[in-house]
């Protein structure tokens, strides 16, 4: 398919799947391959979270299958149903395409923007409110039952082929997986139980202000304690943002499988920081990239915590892992939830 024909693709169209947007994502980027122009505006970047969480595949995980020259739109369908089982559960292409349906919509139908404020069962306390407002971050004792964190840390180590009982092993095993400290799985029944576990829901719920959320499917991370023969691999503090004057308001999440002490690799941001980044990306040279300056020096915190324990943090807030100097390895979840429509939910 030439260049003209890829850009005629619009998020309307639905291949066999009948899921819109998906052709639209799959066009943009081997438009992209094929030297054209695919820049995405903001709301088709939503659209593609939206369909790429839904459909259980993960914004990351889909990019990465997707650049490949050449790959037709059947193809591409194809790897989505072999992520299945080799089908994509009716269920889950019902509710896709609802999502996208109303993301597509304008405005949002006026029963959308619930505020989960008034709702006996709400996770956060308002000293939990009052600190992320204060710092930016807020950790969620219990977010994930006992069962469900041991479950999905289980799930971890049988994808690393390691055993918390051999050292070695977690050094070893599973490098095929492992991106400095992440690690490459996204699909498990472990996983997608935390993902929409109660407690997890109604933090994010009424942080956002919203209960109408989609979840998003991410990796999750291992990080071994330091030795001799293995130095952290980082991903330093750094940012994942798409860079813009005023910010908008938006959120990230790890969910601790296992105890977590401030040593054993914990995840550390700048507290407050959201509250001074509109000011420091305006103090930046004309040009600078924010995750080019040094980001240490502005002061960040270890966050501790057990295993079950949620943290949710600005995403304005410089972050990262630590070193692990402690005995065991740091196993963790990427859990993260948003409004799927660009007018719902808090915005600053």
């Amino acid at each position: 398919m030439d260049r003209e024909a890829l850009s005629a693709i619009d998020s309307t169209e639905a291949g066999s799947l009948g899921v819109p947007h998906l052709r639209r994502l799959w066009a943009r980027v081997q438009l992209g391959l094929l030297g054209g122009d695919p820049s995405p505006t903001m709301g088709e970047l939503l659209l593609d979270r939206i369909v790429c969480d839904s459909l259980g595949m993960g914004l990351t995980d889909a990019m990465q299958f997707l650049f490949q020259p050449g790959l037709s739109y059947e193809g591409f369908e194809s790897w989505i149903a072999s992520i299945h089982g080799g089908e994509v559960p009716r269920a889950r292409i019902e509710q896709t395409r609802h999502r996208l349906n109303v993301a597509l919509s304008d405005p949002p139908p006026p029963e959308w923007g619930a505020d989960p404020g008034d709702d006996d069962q709400t996770m956060l306390s308002a000293a939990d409110l009052d600190c992320f407002e204060r710092h930016g971050y807020v950790v969620v004792r219990g977010a994930v039952s006992a069962a469900g964190s041991g479950a999905a840390e289980r799930a971890v180590w049988e994808a690393l082929g390691a055993s918390p009982e051999d050292p070695d092993s977690w050094y070893s095993a599973g490098r095929e997986l492992r991106r400095k400290v992440m690690v490459e799985l996204y699909r498990h029944p472990a996983l997608e139980a935390n993902r929409l576990a109660p407690g997890v829901r109604r933090a994010f719920a009424q942080l956002w202000e919203t209960d109408l959320l989609c979840a998003s499917t991410d990796r999750v991370g291992f990080s071994p304690p330091e030795r001799h023969d293995y130095a952290f691999p980082g991903p330093g503090l750094h940012f994942d943002l798409h860079f813009r004057a005023p910010m908008p308001f938006g959120l990230q999440g790890i969910l601790y499988l296992t105890e977590t002490p401030a040593e054993q690799g914990a995840f550390q941001c700048v507290p407050g920081f959201h509250r001074r980044m509109d000011a420091w990306l305006a103090s930046l040279p004309e040009g600078a990239d924010p995750n080019a300056q040094d980001l240490d020096s502005l002061r960040p915190h270890p966050i501790a915590g057990g295993a079950g324990d949620l943290i949710i943090w600005h995403h304005c807030l410089p972050h990262g892992p630590t070193p692990n100097r402690g005995a065991l390895p740091r196993i963790v979840q990427y859990v993260n939830m948003y409004p799927y429509h660009r007018e719902v939910g808090r915005r600053r």
